[in-house]
């Protein structure tokens, strides 16, 4: 035996193992055999047999190998955790050696281009062919860099083709692990991460940024204390302030003094709220010249829906503010000069019915004069009502008004131009025709619905031909509905603008502001306005629909 001296029950257990090697391979005598659960070795060991060829005794040495073996399961159980790891991640791994270009690809890695494992793909051809050429020269040179030694290892962004042709960006990154004397590379590793879907948030991003930065709306971005953290270049344009003189400011520099101080203060509760305000803003520019806009403010949240920012968008409507006051001046102006003159007329009718002589017939023409020349001058006030009526602050008082008795005034007002076309108008209730005294009551402003069927009769006779018939048609349901029938059909080209303001087509004098008049008024009493034009009948029909909780139940 050798120098080592192991004890008389280790050299047994270790006779019993190469026993049980033995009978399992009688040609292997010689060479090491691994025994004692990885402790020891038996090494060159002289096996002595009788002639039955039983085993009854051995010579050799044994030799302690423990370390070894614990080397060999550490390096074992680090291979398996990177395959694991190569497994589980979402990364593609390559290992390239250089010397045979042998590449060995995770399942990540074709996966990601639309491959499997099961098709053989084990040269760095494969990587390099699916390069868009627009990134490969970039690419292979990197690469190369770290094959001659001049990097040790490298990180790009490119896109690769995938399986279905698709492009997908992807982040490749690798390193040189191991050299040959002349400091060529002779293995290298790396990753390829898919960033497909970060690039074209990116790209998103950039579209964003341009737009924000070219918009030729004002934008500005503040923190949670109304800080100033960005404007665009609109914002310089209209303020005249530069970035570097506002960001870290307030937007309280743009206070202007006609303005409450006030009202910023009304701002705040709304967007801290998380809500987006909207309204307009006076303002003042660096010089101290005042501005309108139309301003929108609105929180900015984070992933767990905190306000981090708000973001502020204002159009500059000063031009409009301007011509806005500028047209309430001139109708101002206009409804004083009318009323003056219209007063004088009025002053006429009065004295005529001083006279003694006149006849009965005299008397009820001078009549009609003075209550047509009482509803101009109600016209003339209209025409501020109807401003306010676009503002949406016009007072709607409602009272008890006789439909019939209104649209036989307007009958009349209209007499004239019945006649010049031989037109004649029907109204019905239900069906059927008006009998004496007969009363239809509904909730009304008296003077806005008179205007209001006004507009509609005179519609419907300018566009009615000659020598035929108008038909008014009342139906006590709910809601209470009143029709307007005429021949003749509304020309294609406005019929989905019919009720917009200046549209208008086929008519001499109109100018298009007769049923948009018709439809404001309408839905200030909250009542519904319909046209229908039948190519097929060739006629056209105007709908008025009055809710029943209006109507005051009497007919």
């Amino acid at each position: 035996m050798a120098d080592m001296k192991p004890s008389y029950e280790d050299l047994e257990q270790q006779v019993k193992i190469l026993q049980q090697a033995l009978e399992s391979s009688r040609k292997e005598r010689e060479g090491h055999r691994y025994f004692g659960q990885g402790k020891s070795s038996l090494e060159g060991a002289d096996i002595y047999e009788n002639d039955s060829g039983e085993i009854i005794g051995f010579q050799g040495a044994t030799r302690d190998i423990s370390q070894r073996k614990r080397s060999e399961d550490i390096l074992q159980e680090s291979k398996e955790r990177f395959q694991l790891a190569m497994e589980a991640t979402r990364d593609g791994i390559w290992d390239w050696n250089v010397q045979t270009d042998k590449v060995y690809f995770s399942p990540a890695y074709l996966a990601m281009l639309g491959y499997s494992m099961d098709e053989k793909h084990d040269c760095s051809s494969f990587w390099a062919d699916r390069i868009h050429p627009d990134d490969k020269e970039e690419v292979l040179r990197v690469n190369m860099d770290c094959i001659e030694n001049k990097r040790e290892e490298f990180e790009v962004e490119f896109r690769m083709q995938a399986r279905d042709g698709q492009w997908r960006w992807v982040m490749g990154k690798g390193k040189v692990v191991d050299r040959d004397n002349q400091g060529r590379a002779l293995r290298m590793i790396g990753t390829h991460s898919d960033i497909t879907i970060r690039k074209k948030n990116e790209e998103e991003l950039r579209k964003l940024q341009m737009a924000v930065k070219y918009s030729p709306s004002v934008i500005i971005i503040t923190d949670t204390q109304g800080l100033i953290e960005y404007v665009n270049p609109a914002f310089t344009s209209l303020t005249e302030y530069t970035p570097e003189e506002v960001i870290g400011h307030s937007l309280h520099i743009f206070h202007s003094d006609r303005i409450d101080q006030n009202f910023y203060e009304h701002i705040w509760p709304t967007i801290q709220a998380g809500q987006v305000w909207r309204g307009e803003i006076v303002k003042q520019t660096k010089t101290g010249k005042t501005f309108w806009v139309n301003a929108s403010i609105a929180p900015v949240r984070n992933q767990e829906e905190k306000v981090i920012k708000y973001i502020g968008v204002e159009e500059d409507i000063t031009d409009k503010k301007d011509l806005e006051k500028l047209k309430d001046d001139v109708q101002r102006m206009m409804r004083h000069d009318l009323k003056c003159s219209l007063s004088s007329l009025m002053g006429l009718p009065q004295m005529l019915k001083q006279d003694s002589n006149l006849s009965d017939e005299q008397r009820e023409i001078v009549g009609l004069i003075e209550s047509t020349g009482l509803k101009i001058n109600r016209m003339i006030d209209l025409s501020l009502d109807l401003f306010k009526m676009e503002k949406g602050t016009y007072e709607f008082l409602p009272q008890e008004v006789d439909v019939l008795h209104l649209i036989h005034q307007v009958i009349e007002q209209y007499q004239w131009h019945l006649t010049s076309k031989n037109l004649t108008v029907k109204t019905m209730v239900n069906g059927q025709e008006l009998f004496p005294g007969q009363r239809v009551y509904i909730q009304s402003e008296e003077l806005l619905l008179y205007f209001l069927f006004c507009n509609l009769v005179i519609n419907a006779i300018e566009a009615s031909p000659q020598g035929e018939e108008i038909q008014i048609d009342i139906h006590s349901c709910d809601p209470l509905i009143i029709r307007i029938h005429n021949k003749g059909v509304v020309p294609q080209v406005i019929r989905k603008n019919f009720f917009d303001k200046f549209k208008t087509s086929g008519k001499a004098s109109g100018i298009g502001m007769g049923t948009y008049s018709a439809k404001l008024m309408a839905e200030t009493m909250n009542y519904k306005i319909r046209m229908d034009t039948s190519d097929k009948k060739g006629t056209t029909c105007i709908s008025l629909f009055v809710p029943r909780n209006g109507q005051t139940g009497k007919m």
